[in-house]
Formats: C-alpha cells, structure tokens, sequence
C-alpha cells in the first residue's frame, strides 16, 4: 500500500491494530500505536477504541488505560473496552471502579454488564451487595430480558453462593434459551445439586433447545461430582451421536476423572488413548491420581512416563509424578 503511496485511513489502521499478533511485545505494537499519529489519526474514536482493545490483548491495561484518558472524546465502546479488559486480565476491582465511572457519564449496555457481572463473580474481595446493586440497575435499564445479561447473573449469583438469586433469576426469565439454560444447569452443577442438573438437562431437551458445549460439561461435571459413571457415559456418548459435537478435550478429562475415580482405570485409559490430538495435562493427572489412589503401579508408571513426555518443561508434572513415587516407596516400606 505505502509502495503504491495510498496514504492509509482510519479504517486501515483499525484493520491493522486487530491482525497485531498477541504474540507481541507492547515495544512491538507501540510502534502502530506510533503510526496512528504519523498519519494524523490519534483523535478518531474508532482508532483509539482499537488502541485499547489491542493494550488489553497484549495484559498491557496501563497503556491502555493511558490511551484511555488521553482520548478527547469517548463513547460507549471507549468504556466498555476499558472496562472489559480489566476484568480479563484478573483486575476486579478496577473493573467495578471503571463502572462506577462509566454510570456518571454513560448508561451502560450490555457489553458492559457482561464484563462487571463475571467481575463480581469472580472477585475474592467483592460483595454479593454489588451484585445485588447492579442487579437493581439492570432490572432500570430493562435490560434484564437480554438473554446474555440474564445469563451473566444467574451465573454472578451462583459463585457468590446464592444459588437461589439463580433459580430467581432463571423462573423470571420469559424466553428461555440456551444461555439460560446453561448458566442455570452450570449452578446446580457447582452447587452438587446432581438430580436437580439432570431433571434441568432433560426439561431443557424436552423444550427442543439443543445443549452446547458448555452445557454438556457442566452436566459431565456434575456426574463426576456425585461418582455416577454410567450417567456419565451416557451423556459423553451422546455430545457426538445425538448432538453431532466433536468432544472437547475438557469432557475426555472430565471423563477420565470421573472413571478413575470409580476404579474403572483400563476404561478411563482407553479414553486417554483415543483423545484427539494426544492426551492433555489434565487427563493424565486424574487418570495418575487414579492409579495411586487404587493402587495399580504398572498404570501408574505407564501415565508417568506420558505425563513426563506430554511436557517436559511443566513441572507440575514433576511433582505429580513424584508424589505417586514417594506415595509407593512409603507403601514399600510399610510392607517390608
């Protein structure tokens, strides 16, 4: 383009900003950052949003946020960039703080509430209060019939421990679909409600709404949770079969944990086997967990020896493998 000497807009530069790989360094992308002004384009909107979602991508929320503050006009998407880029990057609090910005400005949308709501759930220090607050607000706004909102708040509620704010929320839904179908079976699952996950699961396909991915795990979870393989199985069949989904790695590994743990270990070890694109880290610790804890030492040197290959830089291998050895040598000494 430069060769040809077509001088480049704002739209080229938000396309540029976006294929920056998150690979980079922030010295790396500073340098389009840098551009941005060479061609007079520091001031478009459009382009500083994408500065920040850029900041974000690259765990960079101070230069971020100091795009942010230097902006001399900002909208919704300036905000809600912001705001979401916090809370991926683990800083709760600043989301809430951000909002708590954003409100005296702005009203907020659901992008937003997104964002602040999986903060609240997710923060050690934040109060169910807040969540109830912002629930309030929603509630303002109307936008508690978004199905994506109404999904993110019976999430909140269930990892703040009120899973009856959940079921709430979930009974006050008018169209149910299968984000709320999920976050309600997702909070019985982390809550060990297992009867109530499966009666959720089957009232679900009975509205001939289709389960996803996610909805499948958290079912799985569950079944694990309460020790009940045959269920289990059952249901890992039919993400294939009757849904026509390609398992994920997570469900092999749920799985096999839940196998192990019943003491079904040559099944679980034939699920290894067959995962697409090899075993996983997580699969291999539960199926080695399995061994040491029902006592079969040539399993357990065989998932050693995959643990260890699977990779070796991970030195939470190292100590899994470790401790079944150590827990085998003090079985040996107690024995001779």
């Amino acid at each position: 383009m430069r060769q040809y000497k077509v001088t480049p807009n704002d739209v080229t530069f938000v396309a540029l900003i976006f294929s920056v790989p998150n690979k980079y360094s922030v010295r790396e992308a500073g340098m389009v950052h840098t551009m941005c002004y060479k061609f007079r384009l520091s001031t478009k909107i459009n382009v500083l949003n994408s500065l920040i979602t850029m900041y974000v991508r690259l765990s960079s929320t101070v230069h971020a946020k100091k795009v942010f503050d230097e902006m001399p006009v900002r909208d919704i998407i300036s905000w809600n960039a912001l705001i979401s880029g916090y809370q991926q990057n683990g800083l709760c609090e600043e989301t809430l703080q951000m909002f708590s910005s954003l409100v005296l400005h702005l009203k907020p949308n659901e992008y937003t509430f997104g964002s602040v709501l999986c903060a609240i759930s997710t923060g050690e220090t934040i109060s169910l209060v807040f969540g109830r607050m912002c629930h309030c607000y929603i509630n303002k706004l109307g936008l508690n019939t978004n199905e994506f909102v109404s999904g993110a708040l019976i999430d909140m509620y269930a990892k703040q421990g009120s899973l009856e704010d959940s079921v709430k929320v979930f009974n006050g839904t008018s169209v149910r679909t299968i984000v709320s179908w999920t976050a309600i079976i997702s909070a019985h699952s982390k809550h060990g409600n297992y009867n109530r996950v499966l009666d959720l699961f089957e009232n679900m396909v009975n509205s001939e709404i289709a389960p996803d991915g996610i909805t499948l795990l958290a079912v799985l979870m569950a079944c694990g949770s309460k020790g009940d393989a045959i269920a289990g199985k059952r249901i890992f069949h039919t993400i294939y079969n009757v849904y026509k989904l390609e398992p994920w790695p997570e469900h092999y590994s749920c799985m096999v944990d839940m196998l192990g743990k019943v003491g079904r270990l040559e099944e679980a070890e034939n699920l290894v086997k067959i995962m697409p694109g090899g075993p996983s880290m997580s699969a291999l610790q539960s199926l080695l967990n399995a061994s040491k804890v029902h006592g079969d030492t040539e399993l357990g040197d065989r998932v050693a020896d995959l643990v260890l290959k699977t990779d070796p830089s991970d030195s939470g291998a190292y100590v899994s493998v470790s401790n079944v050895s150590a827990e085998r040598g003090v079985g040996e000494c107690r024995k001779s």
